[in-house]
């Protein structure tokens, strides 16, 4: 089946609430996220393990199982968003 490739812009949000997220963006079949800083977004934040590379790809994978599908999104963290 076709993919639209749909790309979502997400500031970082809590580690606990991230970690929740991967799964249900997989599934819904986004093609590719990318996280950015924002005035409300705590540093410790960027190094937390939610944001490891092994806990997203696991997660993501969780979200492909539950759609059926074999697409993995792209992730990618931009801590400085261009003005």
């Amino acid at each position: 089946h076709t993919h639209v490739q749909i790309d979502l812009l997400i500031a970082v949000p809590r580690p606990k609430v991230l970690r929740r997220l991967w799964a249900p963006l997989a599934s819904l079949g986004v093609g590719r996220v990318f996280l950015t800083n924002a005035s409300r977004v705590e540093k410790s934040f960027w190094d937390a393990s939610s944001l490891g590379t092994e806990t997203v790809e696991r997660n993501l994978i969780k979200g492909l199982e539950q759609a059926g599908d074999v697409f993995v999104p792209g992730v990618t963290l931009v801590k400085r968003f261009p003005a």
